[in-house]
């Protein structure tokens, strides 16, 4: 269980459904010993968020804290444990690494300080892959402390729009798969070819165990996240099962074993075996390469979607809006060889 973040108390839960929060609210000086003692209030709840909120209230009602001296630093540490129990650990391990960093670059200043001048110089150190994430998270921040009456306005309206990254699609052709298949072996062999075949992302490759191979289809249930750490997918729709042939799921079968993962591979041992075969590829490429032969085959987007584990078909059209041009002329072609009879 993860402490509570500094600065928002000790929060505890000493049994189940009951929560216990202290906080200090000063010292005292023994007139004899000339000791220092601690003084601390308690507040008790049903969930953690409720001992935190009665903390915060505590906090706004002393003279040292008030609303409009809260720190950067410090309302995001109270943001941060708010969000604690909503959402995934990992999740909650990104959003801390960010925060992290933006307090390294100004988390001392006043929250009301903060201008979108001051977000856009810290913006411009942050590489373009990831500017958005920053900016959707610290954005998410300022909006709650407006909801909290802490600051009048979100700042981060004001800072300079960060165009979206390019989707990078690069699908494989038909001779590189070819020599990708016929130059690997073994369980990278397998690994490859169950991507091709899935459409898989590279941790939900990592995450499968024999229990997920069925007869005609593979149920993705878990994923591996960037730390290597086993995990349930990010969102429902990533939760689902691929048709696959029969042939597929009989060599998986018999390379697993019973409470071990298919493939065990680290990511990065992952990449570093796929790079050596196609040093112009990612491994993501592979599902890229799955998605656009079947949307080049006629295959229905809906379908492509669902298989993929995307939210929605926008989702999937606006990554391969490169195939889209090719399948409007094979619909022209189709239509006009249809209606050639007729003229």
């Amino acid at each position: 269980m993860r402490r509570a973040p500094r600065g928002t108390g000790s929060i505890t839960e000493y049994a189940p459904g009951k929560y216990r929060g202290t906080i200090t609210t000063g010292y005292k000086i023994n007139p004899v010993t000339k000791k220092k003692k601690r003084l601390t209030k308690t507040f008790t709840g049903k969930t953690r968020k409720e001992v935190l909120d009665k903390l915060t209230e505590y906090k706004y009602k002393t003279k040292d804290l008030k609303p409009e001296s809260y720190t950067f630093r410090q309302y995001s540490e109270r943001w941060l444990a708010l969000k604690e129990d909503t959402i995934k650990e990992s999740t909650y391990t990104g959003y801390r690494s960010i925060i992290r960093r933006f307090n390294k670059y100004t988390g001392d200043t006043l929250l009301m300080d903060i201008t979108p001048r001051l977000l856009n110089d810290y913006l411009a150190t942050v590489g373009k892959a990831s500017r958005t994430t920053h900016k959707t998270l610290l954005s998410g921040i300022f909006n709650e402390a407006v909801k909290e009456h802490l600051i009048s306005s979100n700042p981060m309206k004001g800072t300079l729009r960060t165009p979206k990254p390019s989707s990078n699609v690069f699908p494989l052709s038909k001779e590189e798969i070819r020599h990708l298949l016929d130059n690997s072996t073994g369980i990278y062999h397998l690994l490859f070819r169950t991507a091709l075949e899935t459409g898989m992302r590279k941790g939900e490759l990592q995450g499968l165990m024999p229990e997920d191979i069925h007869d005609t289809y593979i149920s993705v249930k878990r994923t591996v996240n960037l730390t290597g750490t086993l995990t349930s997918p990010k969102t429902k729709s990533s939760v689902r099962d691929i048709t696959v042939d029969k042939e597929l799921t009989s060599a998986l079968r018999r390379a697993g074993h019973t409470g071990r993962r298919i493939f065990p591979m680290s990511s990065a041992t992952i990449s570093a075996h796929f790079n050596k075969l196609c040093p112009n590829h990612r491994f993501h490429d592979l599902r890229h390469t799955h998605a656009t032969l079947l949307i080049s085959a006629g295959v229905d987007v809906k379908t492509v979607s669902r298989r993929l584990g995307h939210s929605s078909v926008n989702m999937t059209l606006n990554i391969y809006t490169h195939v889209l041009p090719a399948m409007d002329k094979k619909a022209s072609d189709t239509i006009h060889s249809m209606l050639q009879s007729c003229y």
